[in-house]
């Protein structure tokens, strides 16, 4: 079984409140697709990393707003 990962980068608004935190990690469990995967959240000056590793591939748009949720 082949394992991914994938690097979601970004950038927190407004940069001039300046926030580091982490790194924190997660494992959770897509609702709609089933897909189960680990997480580690990175926020250091504004940058934001996320490093998602998963046994099955994940389609951009529902990896993306697993992010975004995580962020938030």
């Amino acid at each position: 079984m082949r394992k991914s990962l994938y690097i979601i980068k970004g950038i927190v608004h407004p940069e001039r409140a300046q926030i580091s935190l982490g790194p924190m990690e997660f494992e959770f469990l897509h609702p709609s697709t089933g897909h189960r995967a680990r997480t580690r959240l990175n926020i250091v000056l504004n940058q934001v990393t996320v490093l998602v590793r998963s046994d099955v591939e994940w389609d951009i748009f529902d990896l993306r707003n697993v992010a975004k949720q995580l962020v938030a």
